[in-house]
Order: C-alpha cells, then sequence, then structure tokens
C-alpha cells in the first residue's frame, strides 16, 4: 500500500477543495486511520476501588439482614401466640355443678374489658345421657356440632386448640341432663388474658 507524506495530503485536500481530486484512486490504497482504544480506568486513590466494592457488599448485606429481621418479627408473633408472655395473666378456671334431671348447666368465663382470652382447652365431666356444647363470643353459635361425648373428660389436660383461639367476649360451655338421676358436672378452662391493644394489631383475624 502506497504511503503518502503529510505535505502531499495537504495538496490532496487542496485539489478536492478547488475541485480537482483525482477520483481514480482508490479508497482501499488510502492508509485507514487505527483506532486507538481508550485508557483504562484508573483510580487516583486504590481506597476509592475499595470503597465502592465495600459499598455494594453492604447494600446486598442491608438486604439480607432486613429479611432476617422480618422472618425473625414472623416467628416472634407465632411464638407469643401458642405462648403466654410474663405479662399475660395465666388461666386455670374450674366450676363444678350437680343438676337434676331435664336441666342444663352453663360454665361461663367472661374476658376482662381490655383483654382477650387465648382459649387453649377444656375439659368436662363425661355422663351418660348428657348433652354437650361449646361457643365463643356469640350465644348460640357452636364451635362443634352438639356433642353427646365430651373432647376430653375432666381431668385430661392435652391441648385442644394449636394455636390458641382468640376470644374477645366469652367463652361458654354447657352440658345438658337428658338422664333420670341428678349429675355432677365438672368443667375446667385453660388459656391465657392478653391485653388487646398489641393483640388487635397484631393478631386480629388469626383465629
Amino acid at each position: 500500500m502506497e504511503e503518502i507524506s503529510v505535505g502531499e495530503r495537504v495538496e490532496d485536500i487542496e485539489r478536492f477543495m478547488a475541485g480537482k481530486i483525482d477520483t481514480s484512486k482508490k479508497l482501499s490504497d488510502q492508509t485507514p486511520t487505527p483506532l486507538v482504544p481508550p485508557p483504562p480506568q484508573t483510580y487516583a486513590d486504590e481506597s476509592l476501588r475499595l470503597l465502592s466494592i465495600i459499598a455494594t457488599n453492604q447494600g446486598s448485606a442491608i438486604q439480607n439482614q432486613n429479611r432476617i429481621i422480618k422472618n425473625q418479627e414472623l416467628e416472634r408473633k407465632s411464638w407469643e401466640r401458642n405462648n403466654p408472655l410474663t405479662t399475660d395473666s395465666p388461666v386455670y378456671d374450674w366450676a363444678e355443678a350437680t343438676i337434676n334431671p331435664g336441666y342444663q348447666v352453663i360454665f361461663t368465663l367472661a374476658v376482662p374489658e381490655g383483654s382477650v382470652f387465648f382459649f387453649e382447652y377444656f375439659n368436662i365431666t363425661y355422663n351418660v345421657d348428657s348433652t354437650y356444647d361449646l361457643s365463643i363470643d356469640s350465644a348460640g353459635t357452636s364451635v362443634f356440632p352438639t356433642l353427646t361425648d365430651v373432647l376430653q373428660d375432666f381431668g385430661d389436660h392435652l391441648p385442644i386448640f394449636k394455636p390458641p383461639r382468640l376470644c374477645y367476649m366469652s367463652v361458654v360451655i354447657t352440658a345438658l341432663n337428658n338422664g333420670v338421676l341428678a349429675q355432677t358436672y365438672s368443667c375446667f378452662v385453660r388459656g391465657f388474658f392478653r391485653q388487646s391493644i398489641k393483640t388487635e394489631k397484631e393478631y386480629l383475624g388469626q383465629q
């Protein structure tokens, strides 16, 4: 490939401007201008590069930390839903009544104002020819169909509601004596009271 000097290139430009350029010379005969790659990015201070890497890693670490905190918060709520706190009031309540045939005994646990009751289980004496019922917060609305047997006999203490059932007003347990003799019924209720301000924000609707 023919090489031309700077002076010859200047003369070619002047002839081109004057309209006297020699168009017979092929473009391939001209020397292409080499491409000069841009210089690599450098940092005046090496600490700046390290800082940029640290900042990226810290951002990822913060996301992981937020995810961990969220999971821990869910675990805390789940644990508090299943277990009483030191500020809660435990309930170990029982009552007993003897009723004649055709009569019904009603055991009622009233929830104090400003609190909610975490209902874990109950038991009641089993007697033949008896009908049992359980309602929560609403009279006449049974949690279970009317029972001719008990969920667990008096003296048995196994959890029925896991997690505990939330009660805002009352727990009502009834026993109807359908027999021909007077019968005695003993009823036990287990759970704990908690202030409802926190409960309404974190547990409402999680029955």
